[in-house]
């Protein structure tokens, strides 16, 4: 916030209780200065009788004292939405940051207060900042979007991506960044086929298997450093293994849990928390729309705005994923290095850029892509997808 802002936030303010303290007062007139007579205000008459407590009630104003009240009371409601809106200005960008942590906070509190009540909601608290930390943090770290110096994303990598999302960072950056951005739904490099399993009926794949994610990331760890340099397998290894640790070193001994199997079941429920809609979030945004072969793929421009979708309406998915995981995706597969918040301050540019040129600008609710993929499983994860061909595309 810069000083301008500051002091015009407080002349507000001040102006405000002013204001308001002028309403409050009874003693606009007073009929004489002794310890009896009628004092007259905007919101309160006041009879005093000497000996006895003043009675007070509502006055009977004339036009003119009404239309001052009614100028005061604007003034009032308007100065107090200048600072509010001051206020929102500052807090917007910095909510997030700080909610993260007042959620982290709440679940150790709520863990050592006990009870089953307290438990579930300390491990839905951890949950949400788990998953703010090991996938909109990873997310954001592996497109180098939390820091300008390169010794500063490679530390935000380390971070996120081994010591929270248990993964190596350099096979985490050509998955994600080389292969998923780089061949958006062209067949055999980036068209999601790593998320199908076809053995599973579509319950246990939509409502079930999400569930298995925090065992299952280990041994994907350990698949990824097969055939690495051993200095590299060494070190997210260990990373992992930190990170793991001082998450149960912070159950046992900071939320107080005493007995060792409390606290895995604890860090398997919150680890657990968002893995549903994270399964959701990465097949709804791709797998359904266009795939392209590597021969006859369109230009970039052409290829994301018909292989990526944004979900609209998911306010609480968009905080703990992220506006380029959720509803800013489209935004973020064109910009990727953006931070979220310039991804959903240049939605509504990209949206009217990309309808004008006669391109589609493909939005869809969680709910409604839901119940495609449960209606439609055998199609869109089972089967191999049709590929499509744009004519007339340069």
């Amino acid at each position: 916030m810069d000083k301008l802002t500051a002091v015009s936030g407080l002349l507000f303010l001040v102006a405000d209780a002013l204001a308001l303290a002028s309403l409050a007062h009874p003693e606009w007139l007073r009929s004489i200065d002794v310890p009896s007579g009628i004092s007259l205000g905007l919101l309160q008459r006041c009879v005093a009788i000497r000996g006895r407590p003043p009675l007070c009630g509502t006055p009977e104003l004339p036009a003119t004292w009404a239309i001052s009240l009614g100028m005061i009371g604007a003034a009032v409601a308007g100065l107090a939405a200048a600072c509010g809106l001051t206020a929102f200005a500052f807090w917007r960008q910095r909510a997030a940051l700080y909610a993260r942590w007042v959620a982290f906070g709440a679940g150790v509190w709520l863990l050592q207060a006990g009870g089953v009540l307290g438990a579930l909601s300390g491990c839905l608290c951890l949950g949400i900042t788990h998953t703010l930390l090991a996938v909109k943090g990873a997310h954001l770290a592996s497109h180098g979007a939390l820091a300008q110096s390169q010794p500063w994303r490679k530390l935000c990598s380390l971070f996120f991506i081994e010591v929270c999302g248990m993964l190596p960072v350099e096979r985490g950056v050509a998955t994600h960044v080389k292969l998923h951005h780089g061949h958006t739904n062209i067949l055999g490099l980036g068209d999601s086929s790593t998320w199908r399993m076809p053995f599973l009926s579509r319950f246990l794949y939509l409502f079930i298997a999400p569930l298995s994610l925090p065992i299952i990331t280990p041994f994907v760890c350990l698949g990824y450093l097969r055939g690495e340099r051993l200095t590299l397998a060494l070190r997210t290894v260990c990373l992992a293994s930190l990170g793991f640790i001082a998450h149960y070193w912070m159950l046992r001994w900071v939320a107080g849990l005493q007995s060792p199997i409390y606290v895995l079941a604890c860090m398997f429920v919150s680890r657990n928390i968002c893995s549903l809609p994270l399964i959701h979030i990465n097949i709804f945004q791709h797998i359904g729309l266009p795939m392209f072969s590597p021969e006859s793929r369109p230009p970039r421009l052409v290829q994301m705005a018909h292989a990526v979708l944004n979900l609209s309406g998911c306010s609480i998915l968009d905080w703990v994923f992220g506006h380029g995981l959720v509803s800013c995706h489209v935004e973020h597969h064109l910009f990727p290095s953006l931070s979220d918040n310039m991804c959903r301050q240049i939605k509504p540019l990209v949206s009217t850029f990309l309808k004008s040129k006669g391109l589609p600008y493909q939005e869809d609710s969680y709910g409604s892509r839901l119940r495609l993929f449960y209606d439609n499983y055998d199609d869109l994860m089972i089967h191999a997808p049709p590929i499509t061909e744009l004519v007339g595309v340069q």
